[in-house]
């Protein structure tokens, strides 16, 4: 008789393929539980430095990889495709593969070795959010699917993965499902929108004579407090909890920031990512060496707003009486 998906865990070793942002909350998670955990990073860099550091035992990821009963595979999207030649023969021993994001299972021709089961389990916060709630005792909501069911309990094996690293409630999807809908929070709210609002915002008022680092007080530092009200009580209790004129405001003005035409470039992005367009032109900008993207990324270091943060908080300068 074979054993159960939690016996599968709790005998074997899990290697934690990619020591970073996921996989250190991954691997302290996993410890806690109460499961052997190992890690597998590159000799002499940071991540080997820290998961040593953290008391695990840190192995090149292709020797972690042959040790491994259950690998959970955290490298970056962009990595994954370049190693993967080597990492799937080494992981020809383990039972079961996990993913915390679909997007190499989607847009990568990514070959399994034997009988593994290859899962999805992502939890919906980054690492630290991960690790900090895990340690108060308060589950992370996280997604679960399956790519491959070579064992008839892969949905099984996801939950007591997702259980043993704190995640709760769980939520069934599939892998396109998760990979599109991350990928177009990512773009339109919680990373390129966001940034591209709030430097919009800071970038109108002072066109219009506005201090610099009131602009940014306003448009930037305040965003963590109503952000913090919205994850606690939602769209409507945020409005319950503002004032009558910010109320007013945020009906008859927000509809004109976000109109039709911001609703068509989201439906256009959207059309791009369930294409395969963006991870196209992503893998082409990898493949050419991040050049436009490095490039992009040291203009946008030295906006405006960068100083005024630095002055609105009074670390560059003194402040304005």
């Amino acid at each position: 008789m074979g054993s159960t998906p939690s016996e599968r865990l709790l005998r074997g070793t899990i290697a934690i393929l990619g020591f970073g942002n996921q996989g250190e909350a991954h691997a302290l998670n996993l410890r806690d539980a109460g499961l052997e955990v190992i890690a597998g990073a590159r000799p002499g860099r940071a991540a080997e430095a820290r998961a040593r550091a953290l008391g695990f035992a840190a192995f090149e990821p292709a020797e972690a990889a042959r040790r491994a009963t259950v690998a959970a595979i955290l490298l970056p999207d962009e990595v994954v495709p370049e190693v993967w030649p080597e990492l799937s023969s080494a992981l020809s021993r383990a039972s079961a593969l996990v993913f915390a994001h679909g997007f190499s299972l989607l847009y990568s021709d990514l070959e399994f070795q034997g009988g593994a089961d290859v899962v999805l389990v992502s939890p919906t916060g980054p690492g630290r959010v991960l690790r900090a709630r895990r340690e108060r005792q308060d589950p992370l909501p996280g997604y679960l699917a399956v790519h491959r069911d070579a064992s008839g309990k892969a949905w099984a094996l996801a939950e007591a993965y997702a259980e043993a690293l704190g995640l709760g409630p769980l939520w069934r999807t599939t892998v396109r499902e998760e990979t599109e809908v991350d990928l177009f929070g990512e773009q339109v709210v919680l990373c390129g929108g966001m940034n591209a609002l709030v430097t919009a915002a800071f970038e109108t008022l002072v066109e219009r004579g506005y201090a610099p680092e009131i602009a940014y007080l306003e448009c930037v530092h305040q965003l963590t407090y109503l952000a913090e009200l919205l994850h606690r009580e939602g769209v409507a209790g945020l409005r319950r909890a503002i004032s009558g004129t910010a109320l007013f405001g945020d009906l008859t003005r927000g509809p004109r920031v976000i109109g039709a035409e911001s609703r068509a470039a989201l439906r256009k992005i959207l059309d791009e990512i369930r294409s395969g367009d963006f991870a196209r032109e992503w893998k082409a900008e990898v493949a050419r060496g991040r050049g436009g993207l490095n490039a992009a990324l040291e203009g946008a270091s030295k906006h405006p707003i960068e100083a005024a943060r630095r002055l609105a908080l009074g670390e560059g300068g003194p402040e304005r009486a």
